[in-house]
């Protein structure tokens, strides 16, 4: 008997294959980007269709510690993420590694707070590092810091490592807020 569980232990874990990545399509089979991301798990990648998401689920994305990918399945002329000026699109601040990839997604009317920790108009990362290409950042403010961009990363951390290719930023006031606020030493901007 012993020896029938044994074979059969063995032939149903070595039968069984690793999980495969997932591909979470929005809005076909989630209704909002945030829906979609919820819908992830580490490994998956949210492909968002070409169009104009905003409003409660489509903005303070969160990627909820997971390293996924979310990408604006035409690109950031195509894709964009419309703030509405009352919220960010991107808080990442879960421990996200280069891993985590934003791409291709123009980002709108962003604004952040007045306060330090509501900094980051477009997109705000504390203690993170993810990835961010192909985006374009449009009529974005914050009345503290970083207009599009504020990256922070608490004294406990070690060292974490943002990266940007093939980023746009486009403003059209009169430059009072920084652009891109850095309280990290260790960040590149390439593009």
């Amino acid at each position: 008997m012993r020896m029938t569980l044994a074979v059969l232990f063995c032939l149903f874990v070595g039968s069984a294959t690793p999980g495969t990545a997932a591909t979470i399509r929005v809005p076909s089979q989630q209704p909002t980007i945030q829906a979609g991301i919820d819908a992830t798990a580490s490994g998956d990648t949210v492909l968002v269709a070409p169009g104009v998401y905003e409003y409660s689920g489509n903005r303070n994305l969160e990627l909820r510690g997971r390293d996924i990918a979310v990408i604006g399945e035409q690109g950031a002329s195509q894709t964009t993420i419309g703030c509405g000026g009352s919220a960010r699109a991107f808080f990442i601040h879960e421990g996200e590694t280069p891993a985590a990839l934003v791409q291709g997604f123009t980002l709108r009317a962003g604004t952040g707070g007045v306060s330090p920790a509501a900094a980051g108009g477009a997109i705000r990362v504390v203690g993170a590092s993810p990835t961010f290409r192909d985006l374009v950042i449009r009529e974005c403010s914050s009345p503290s810091w970083g207009g599009g961009i504020h990256l922070f990363q608490g004294l406990q951390q070690i060292c974490f490592n943002p990266f940007f290719a093939k980023l746009y930023v486009l403003f059209q006031d009169d430059q009072r807020h920084r652009l891109f606020q850095v309280g990290s030493h260790h960040t590149n901007l390439r593009n």
